[in-house]
């Protein structure tokens, strides 16, 4: 939880909560002048850095959140419920926690969305590696560890996120059944392994001799096409969650 420090010295916890937040915001405006939802260049670059780390971590807690939740009818075992603690803290009260006046930036955004890119990246480098050594084949997706490694976490954190959005779906009083949260779930993971095909594309293009040699101007524009298909596939994906 964020601190406010006041002129006089005195000290005051800033509320989490989005209302309670701005309550107290104009309440310190008023009293002693400072704008809490201030911003300046070296805040924002601080916080686009704790977005990369915080959005690995939440990445990675999504895998056994969303293998966990397609088994737990309801989401209200411990684990499920201790896991969405996990990831609430991690995002609200953790030391890696987005401040408040800069988490809708969009460069906090980057942050975070560059961090939950980096285990993708990871695990299909480790399947591209395996193929190197004769682990699966190139001539099947379904047999191509380049794409099952990034996948064993794409599925996970497709149905983890429809899991946070069945939850604000409950909190505003819908009554959510078994039958529509195993298919939202089921549904979730298709449209998470869609987040493997910017890996699976961008790894392709990278060749063999790569440690060796590698075009410049061929890597660029490779790098720019790959990312305009994740802007695309995230956007696309998104909505289809919702």
């Amino acid at each position: 939880m964020s601190i406010y420090q006041a002129p006089d010295g005195s000290k005051y916890n800033i509320p989490t909560d989005p209302t309670k937040r701005a309550e107290f915001v104009n309440a310190v405006k008023e009293k002693f002048g400072d704008d809490l939802d201030e911003t300046t260049i070296l805040g924002q670059a601080k916080e686009t850095l704790k977005g990369v780390p915080r959005g690995a971590l939440s990445m990675v807690a999504d895998v056994p959140l969303g293998v966990a939740s397609l088994f737990d009818i309801g989401n209200d075992s411990d684990l499920v419920q201790g896991l969405q603690q996990y990831k609430d803290f991690l995002r609200t009260e953790s030391s890696l926690a987005a401040d408040p006046a800069y988490a809708d930036k969009w460069m906090t955004k980057f942050g975070e969305g560059l961090g939950s890119f980096g285990p993708f990246l990871g695990a299909g480098a480790i399947g591209k590696s395996l193929l190197t050594r004769g682990v699966g084949s190139s001539a099947s997706m379904a047999r191509n560890p380049m794409f099952l490694a990034p996948a064993s976490i794409a599925a996970p954190a497709g149905i983890a996120q429809q899991v946070d959005r069945m939850n604000m779906a409950k909190e505003q009083g819908e009554d959510v059944g078994a039958l529509a949260e195993t298919f939202a779930e089921l549904g979730g993971g298709v449209i998470g392994l869609s987040e493997v095909l910017p890996v699976f594309n961008l790894l392709k293009k990278v060749p063999k001799n790569a440690s060796k040699y590698m075009d410049i101007r061929g890597a660029l524009s490779s790098a720019a096409q790959s990312g305009g298909v994740e802007a695309l596939q995230e956007v696309t994906a998104s909505l289809s969650q919702d």
